[in-house]
């Protein structure tokens, strides 16, 4: 067994396309946290199991999941799920409060001007 103390694992420091990446993830996704949104379905598999026990019945293991597709680009595969899905916040502003679309839309124009003001300073 190895020592992880052993291990030398060198500082990386995360690039811009990375960053931007993890900030546009993070914005896309970003919602108010609502537990009552949640079923906590392993508590209730492990009660229907417990109770078969009880009554005497068979108990028999689910079979094993299949195996996933390999991902070889973390990256590609967050650009690709950003293609693939609307932005979360545009399909909850259409049915939220104007004060959320107002709030949405000067966030966006605070981002874009801070494009406009990196590309201006890139000298195109």
């Amino acid at each position: 067994m190895i020592d992880t103390r052993e291990l030398i694992i060198p500082e990386v420091k995360p690039g811009g396309d990375e960053l931007d990446l993890a900030k546009e993830l993070i914005n896309r996704f970003s919602v108010k946290f609502d537990p009552s949104r949640y079923k906590d379905t392993y508590r209730e598999a492990l009660m229907s199991v417990i109770n078969a026990k009880i009554e005497g019945r068979e108990i028999k293991s689910a079979p094993a999941a299949p195996a996933g597709p390999k991902v070889v680009s973390l990256m590609e595969a967050l650009r690709k799920s950003l293609e693939k899905k609307p932005p979360r916040r545009e399909a909850m502003l259409k049915t939220e409060k104007p004060e959320l679309k107002r709030r949405a839309a000067r966030k966006a124009k605070e981002r874009g001007n801070g494009r406009a003001l990196a590309h201006s300073k890139g000298g195109a």
